[in-house]
């Protein structure tokens, strides 16, 4: 790597980083809610779209996790009062995962403040910086596919139709009418 190269790179490092240490995180979740119990509480909201009934397995698969690590954040969420499990009226076997009025309104909340503050960082970037951003990441998407690889985060790394994890320092709520959306949480 030449000198120049070797600059920009340390310098997108040191950016990158110090993105990351603004520690604006904890604004994008509901009170009360670890990060990963946000995630649980985004994916059951976002799997309606596509479900008539969410189950632990769907969500424990897009969260990448294990159905028993599930079971824990699940657990969590509903002494906290943010979902409530159900037996399915299709199988009454198989439990379903619905948020509460509490959970709905919480990320409803939440919803307004991401929406609100994304509004305000894309009107400080203009529009001109944010089309570079944009065909800038379209570049690094297509760099690792390459490569045979996906980025996380990327449709061809996810089922199709499930929601996409988002990067933890991008904090975006879609409106759910775009393909690709990505909850922030």
């Amino acid at each position: 790597m030449d000198k120049d190269l070797r600059e920009a790179y340390e310098d997108l490092l040191g950016a990158v980083n110090k993105m990351r240490t603004i520690g604006h995180a904890s604004r994008y979740l509901v009170e009360g809610v670890t990060p990963v119990e946000m995630r649980a509480l985004v994916v059951i909201l976002f799997s309606r779209r596509d479900e008539d009934e969410v189950r632990p397995s769907l969500v424990a698969h897009r969260l990448g996790t294990t159905k028993s690590a599930l079971s824990q954040i699940l657990r969590s969420l509903e002494e906290k009062g943010f979902i409530e499990r159900r037996r399915s009226e299709k199988d009454s076997r198989a439990v379903v995962l619905e948020l509460t009025s509490k959970g709905e309104s919480s990320l409803m909340k939440l919803r307004e403040s991401c929406d609100s503050e994304m509004m305000a960082l894309v009107s400080h970037i203009g529009l001109d910086d944010l089309r570079h951003l944009k065909l800038t990441v379209d570049k690094i998407v297509e760099f690792y596919e390459s490569l045979g690889e996906s980025p996380v985060g990327s449709k061809s790394a996810h089922l199709e139709g499930e929601p996409l994890p988002h990067p933890p320092f991008a904090p975006c709520w879609p409106d759910g009418d775009e393909e690709g959306d990505a909850p922030c949480a």
